[in-house]
């Protein structure tokens, strides 16, 4: 699973890559020009990817056409689940770009800050805390498993996979840090994800 992440992230730095290619202009350089895609740069993976979970076989959602989707009953978990993914989903893009008017939390402030003094670039939470544990839990989920919570774990892929890409938004940080930064997000989140991994099948046998 470990392998797919990296291809994973392989694909959102090809698209990091149009992003500055499209970018690279003397204004935009100087910060005259700002990057206005922040907002679909976030929002539009995570909905790409649950899209190509649903509908592609080979991720064992269940869902063969867009009927098998809108048919299917809702469990009250993925309802609540649902109303709270939208609500983090509005905050996240209302947080997002330099003009932000909701301000970190201060235990996030303190985070950002342990993180920076420890690795000198810090990552990004919604990478190693979201994208890349989701990358290498979903192939390790259970079939069952796969069909009733893997949409969330799609939903998370694409939210790291957007925040790759915005990484290489900020074009007036040097690219050398915003690569460090993904490294530090993708090994930081490996861990995580080994971790996650580690619980998922620890619990059915502590259930058996």
């Amino acid at each position: 699973s470990f392998g797919w992440t990296l291809a994973a992230t392989g694909v959102a730095l090809l698209g990091a890559l149009v992003v500055v290619g499209v970018m690279s202009s003397p204004l935009a350089m100087e910060e005259i020009e700002r990057f206005r895609g922040v907002r679909l740069v976030l929002a539009l993976p995570p909905l790409i990817a649950l899209t190509l979970y649903l509908f592609d076989k080979r991720f064992g959602s269940g869902a063969q056409r867009a009927r098998d989707v809108f048919l299917s009953p809702v469990l009250a978990y993925q309802l609540l689940a649902g109303i709270v993914i939208v609500g983090l989903g509005v905050l996240m893009i209302v947080r997002s770009g330099n003009d932000s008017e909701v301000s970190p939390s201060a235990f996030e402030l303190t985070l950002r800050h342990l993180l920076t003094h420890v690795l000198s670039v810090r990552p990004r939470f919604k990478e190693f805390l979201i994208g890349v544990p989701c990358m290498m839990l979903l192939p390790a989920l259970l079939p069952a498993h796969r069909r009733g919570i893997g949409w969330l774990l799609a939903l998370g892929i694409g939210v790291g996979v957007g925040d790759v890409i915005d990484t290489f938004s900020h074009l007036h940080t040097p690219i050398e840090i915003s690569v460090l930064r993904i490294v530090n997000g993708v090994v930081i989140g490996a861990i995580v994800g080994i971790v996650a991994i580690a619980i998922y099948r620890r619990v059915p046998a502590t259930a058996e």
